[in-house]
């Protein structure tokens, strides 16, 4: 699973099952698993990819048998899309013995928000069926639907190349500004400074917004060219947002 940031407890899960690497079955340590990650695209369209490799499960692996094995395996990935589509991926496996995937657990996949492990309170979005073509189902009593009997994706998992796509919500009763006031700056990348073009009428305000989402400085923008002072920044992408939501991403170079 991946854990999202902040406060709530937000969980991305193309598999509920326990995985772990399958090292501790190769005494020569050559047969491992990896978590492999990349970065691919231009914003506003990157997509941050995961890739969780020749992984193991945690109840063959460590069954405390005397000869430890490790058949059962797979590889799948997650794509966090910018625009906030959440796609899973799934590639080869060996999966026979669906015992040994999900024993104590139900075998499948899903989303969860705002998920309380203490009460078990959240909102689960889960598959349910066969796992070339499952249904996905919605619940806010998780702790239900572990007792209920559901079975998830029962004994099969998805064959490579199945694919599931998680769209974002739109968000309802926005209106889209009439008059929309435009920025444009230049160069980018900058070195010193940087001209930026504001077509609004009056002055405003404008924030450096760092690649971490941390204020890094403020300007002051004048109807038509402004040139700004960039030597003191430091060198990386940033954001310069105006309080009334237009923004320009820009790179400084030193």
């Amino acid at each position: 699973m991946i854990l999202g940031a902040g406060n709530a407890n937000h969980l991305i899960a193309p598999v509920f099952s326990d995985i772990c690497d399958v090292a501790p079955a190769d005494s020569t340590g050559q047969d491992v698993s990896e978590i492999r990650h990349t970065l691919e695209g231009v914003a506003p369209n990157r997509i941050f990819k995961v890739e969780y490799h020749n992984v193991g499960f945690y109840d063959e692996v460590y069954a405390m048998d005397s000869v430890i094995t490790a058949s059962q395996r797979a590889t799948y990935q997650v794509w966090l899309h910018e625009a906030g589509t959440i796609t899973y991926h799934y590639g080869p496996n060996t999966i026979t013995d669906f015992a040994l995937i999900a024993a104590d657990f139900i075998n499948t996949s899903g989303l969860i928000g705002n998920f309380d492990p203490y009460s078990y309170g959240g909102t689960l979005l889960v598959a349910e069926g066969a796992a070339d073509a499952p249904q996905f189902q919605s619940t806010d009593d998780i702790y239900g639907w572990l007792y209920s009997g559901a079975e998830g994706w029962g004994d099969t998992w998805p064959s490579e190349g199945t694919g599931y796509v998680f769209n974002p919500i739109q968000p309802t009763n926005v209106s889209t500004p009439t008059n929309l006031e435009v920025m444009a700056a230049f160069p980018n990348p900058a070195h010193d400074v940087l001209h930026v073009q504001w077509d609004g009428g009056a002055p405003v305000d404008a924030l450096w917004i760092d690649a971490q989402g941390r204020i890094a400085g403020a300007a002051r923008l004048q109807p038509g060219r402004t040139t700004l002072d960039v030597a003191e920044l430091d060198a990386g992408a940033y954001t310069l947002r105006v309080k009334e939501g237009s923004a320009i991403r820009i790179v400084i170079q030193h």
